[in-house]
């Protein structure tokens, strides 16, 4: 088993340069476009066994506990590709902001590192969640410079909020309940009741307190830790043809308030550009929600599926990576 891994460590530096960087793209189009028959489409694969030498975490985003379908593609390629159940979902309370769920988020991850504290982990984490990790990761680093997660993968984070807080603000009009129509009230009764949650999203709120955190680390431990930090952002259209647009709307009302990627994010869910730390695995083409989440539609659940594998061999390939130049 150890030599095993070591050959896999071996062959990974040898090829990082191409798998672990700018070709992630190239690996989650040839798992896309590979039939489930294919035990692995790229040149540089873990097996099964290496696999289940990890716990995987799931960060939800905002309104997590209504999207019930987030994560399925992973967790269907975990259970049935590679035979591993050790994986759990943390669900931040939407109503807390992502500053008072980050240390609740560490919880979590701490309770469930405890169940197999042999093995090495990865988080990956959306919108919200996505910010709440990096919060976390960036006040306690020592969860990744002592081993307890391997890797963290930010998808579409809104690690430098969203435009669309203030969407939500304005179509509530700041609270004013009574003029709201009568199908709308429901959604802006729970919006205004958690408007901790939806304020913080806002980017005026949530860049000062990143800022502050990134600077409360030294440059070494950011060095370290951003070996380990990895960003995937989204655009509005199809992953199989990478076919692109803009979606109409929200994307003309949040021109208000700054450029945005056609989705619900700001332009600069980039980790490394927008906040110097970090790799970003590039940007794929899909709606916010869709590239985790789950499909009645078989050929988009194949796609998903097909990211899915990617993401999880590409983490695995980039621990033995690190773990490879420790030796």
């Amino acid at each position: 088993m150890h030599r095993a891994k070591f050959l896999l460590a071996g062959i990974a530096v040898l090829l990082s340069s191409k798998f672990a960087l700018g070709d992630f793209k190239q690996r989650v189009q040839e798992e896309v476009s590979a039939s489930k028959a294919y035990p692995c489409a790229s040149a540089v694969c873990p097996s099964q066994d290496e696999v289940s030498q990890y716990q995987f975490i799931f960060v939800e985003g905002f309104l997590g506990s209504a999207t019930v379908q987030n994560f399925i593609p992973l967790e269907n390629v975990l259970q049935n590709d590679f035979q591993v159940d050790d994986f759990t979902i943390v669900i931040p309370r939407s109503a807390n902001s992502i500053a008072t769920n980050a240390p609740l988020v560490r919880e979590a991850v701490l309770d469930f590192r405890r169940r197999s504290p042999e093995k090495k982990s990865i988080l990956i984490a959306h919108s919200k969640g996505a910010a709440e990790a990096l919060l976390m990761v960036l006040q306690h680093p020592e969860l990744i410079t002592d081993g307890l997660i391997s890797e963290v993968v930010l998808v579409d984070g809104a690690f430098n909020g969203t435009p669309l807080a203030y969407l939500w603000q304005d179509f509530c009009h700041l609270g004013r309940m009574t003029e709201i129509a009568a199908k709308d009230l429901d959604l802006c009764r729970i919006l205004m009741s958690w408007t901790d949650g939806v304020n913080s999203m806002k980017p005026n709120r949530i860049r000062p307190i990143m800022a502050q955190a990134i600077a409360s680390i030294s440059e070494g431990t950011k060095s370290s830790i951003g070996k380990h930090l990895w960003s995937i952002h989204c655009q509005f259209g199809d992953l199989r043809t990478q076919w692109k647009s803009k979606l109409a709307i929200p994307w003309a009302y949040l021109k208000l308030y700054g450029d945005n990627d056609g989705v619900i994010l700001t332009a600069d869910e980039n980790l490394q550009t927008s906040l110097g730390i970090g790799t970003d695995l590039g940007l794929f083409f899909s709606d916010h929600m869709s590239l985790l989440s789950g499909t009645s539609v078989a050929e988009l659940e194949t796609e998903r599926e097909g990211f899915a594998r990617a993401l999880i061999r590409q983490m695995v390939i980039q621990s033995s990576v690190v773990e490879g130049d420790q030796i």
